[in-house]
C-alpha cells in the first residue's frame, strides 16, 4: 500500500494472512476453491473499536468486508467472526 489509512468509527484494516495453494500432495489449490473463511492480521483500528487491537489475528468471511487492494480489506467490527488466540498449555 503507499499510503496510509486511518480507519473510522468501527472499522478495522486487515492484511490477508498467506494461505498455503498447494495441498500435502502438491496440488495447487486456487483462490477460488479456498475456504469461505479465512484470517488476516488487524494492521489499523477505528476509535470506537472495542475487541480487536492492532497485531490480533481476525477471521472474516470470504466475501465480506471492503477489498482495498490485493492484500488488504477494512471491515466493520461486527462483521468479523473472531480474534484468534493462541492455546494456553
Amino acid at each position: 500500500m503507499d499510503f496510509k489509512i486511518e480507519p473510522l468509527a468501527n472499522r478495522v484494516l486487515v492484511k490477508f494472512s498467506e494461505k498455503e495453494s498447494k495441498s500435502s500432495g502438491g496440488i495447487i489449490i486456487p483462490k477460488t476453491a479456498q475456504e469461505d473463511v479465512m484470517t488476516g492480521t488487524a494492521i489499523a483500528v477505528g476509535p470506537t473499536v472495542e475487541t480487536v487491537k492492532v497485531d490480533d489475528t481476525v477471521m472474516f468471511g470470504k466475501h465480506t468486508g471492503t477489498k482495498i487492494d490485493e492484500d488488504h480489506m477494512m471491515f466493520i467490527e461486527p462483521i468479523l467472526v473472531a480474534v484468534l488466540k493462541p492455546k494456553d498449555k
